[in-house]
């Protein structure tokens, strides 16, 4: 008896896994009509200048802390490099499109759109600004 019941919550387990991935699976390959659709695309970003992505949300202490670090490559880098935030919980398909496991993310998009840098977490702004140079981002 004992051992029905072991197999009955195991069998469980893998229906209610298998439900899961499912969802995750058919989610992901409905994914690409909405980023089409909607301001989840990043074709807007790639504007013939590197982008500089900080993918976070109001309220996370070190995504705040980042907005002073945005700031300066604002001033250091002008009109060179566009600066966006994105609230991933107000848009989570940002985070999704992006595939961010934590926040912050920030990623820097080149002229065409395609991702060169990738960091998670609270990034200081020296390590920033020798990224960005590394690049080609020309200073202001």
């Amino acid at each position: 008896m004992r051992w029905l019941m072991k197999k009955k919550t195991l069998m469980t387990l893998l229906v209610i896994a298998f439900a899961v991935g499912a969802a995750l699976i058919l989610e992901g390959v409905g994914e690409d009509v909405v980023k089409s659709a909607d301001s989840s695309s990043p074709v807007y970003e790639a504007n013939g200048k590197f982008t500089f992505l900080e993918l976070g949300s109001v309220g996370c202490k070190p995504c705040e802390a980042m907005k002073a670090v945005m700031a300066q490559a604002r001033e250091t880098f002008g009109d060179n490099l566009e600066i966006i935030f994105h609230d991933v919980k107000k848009d989570p398909k940002k985070a999704a499109f992006y595939k961010i496991s934590l926040i912050p993310t920030q990623i820097i998009v080149d002229q065409q759109g395609v991702e060169r840098y990738r960091h998670e977490g609270y990034l200081y702004y020296e390590m920033l600004e020798e990224v960005l140079v590394g690049l080609g981002v020309e200073k202001q």
